[in-house]
């Protein structure tokens, strides 16, 4: 809206914003500034080509890297979507397995105080297993 009401008036604006994609989209000249001073003030094209300083350069970079990362998203939403819900998947279940294995013991140390006795000193030892371990576990018996 902004473009069609710059062309339909002929008028300069003022634009302020933080985007670097939409200052160099909406602008016929943009200022980059750093920490309240003025880092480079030009056309768009010519900030991207002929980078002034250092920030500018790296501002530059990070709007590349950010334009990349947003295209490869665009690209790859089914596959990200996919993985994450089959992580949530297996969450899920090694959240219950996890629960239903506790229960078990709880009521087996529960009843036996020499049972409690070896699971405390068992799960003492297991404690500092990682719970990827669980996964490697889990994805052959769920088939997730």
């Amino acid at each position: 809206e902004l473009l069609g009401l710059h062309r339909g008036l002929g008028k300069t604006f003022l634009l302020v914003t933080h985007d670097i994609h939409e200052a160099f989209k909406l602008g016929t000249r943009v200022m980059i500034m750093n920490e309240g001073k003025i880092s480079q003030f030009d056309q768009p094209g010519n900030i991207i080509a002929n980078p002034a300083d250092d920030f500018t350069a790296a501002l530059i970079r990070s709007a590349k890297e950010q334009e990349k990362m947003t295209v490869y998203l665009a690209r790859h939403y089914d596959d990200l979507l996919e993985a994450l819900l089959e992580h949530l998947q297996i969450t899920a279940v090694t959240l219950l397995f996890s629960l239903l294995i506790a229960s078990a013991l709880t009521v087996l140390a529960i009843y036996s105080k020499k049972t409690g006795e070896i699971l405390v000193h068992i799960f003492s030892v297991l404690y500092s297993v990682p719970s990827l371990a669980m996964f490697a576990f889990l994805i052959p018996v769920t088939g997730l």
